[in-house]
């Protein structure tokens, strides 16, 4: 049950930064273009930064080098799935906005 929680709490930060850039890119109003990239770099915790610190840590330490390569692939495959998710459904071009209105897609 504990490695649920844990797992599902990676997924659920996915789903929040997407959806608090949603909110910042509306504050600040911000073109969709720019949207996508705050969605992107908040969905990023960029864990590879960490490596060469948790790779020089002593032999006592070594499962931290193994969370932050899991981390990574969280957010690989996070990444995949906002390539589709982002701006196929969150963050619509103008033109996509327009058919979607119209009722073309």
């Amino acid at each position: 049950m504990r490695e649920t929680l844990e797992q599902l709490q990676v997924w659920l930060y996915l789903l929040a930064a997407a959806f608090s850039g949603k909110g910042l890119s509306r504050v600040f109003g911000l073109a969709p273009p720019a949207a996508r990239t705050l969605i992107f770099s908040l969905g990023t915790r960029n864990s590879f930064v960490m490596l060469p610190l948790a790779l020089s840590l002593p032999e006592a330490w070594s499962a931290a080098v193994v969370v932050i390569v899991f981390q990574s692939l969280v957010e690989l495959f996070g990444m995949v799935i906002y390539l589709r998710w982002v701006p196929g459904r969150m963050i619509l071009d103008d033109d996509q906005r327009r058919g979607a209105d119209s009722g073309l897609q």
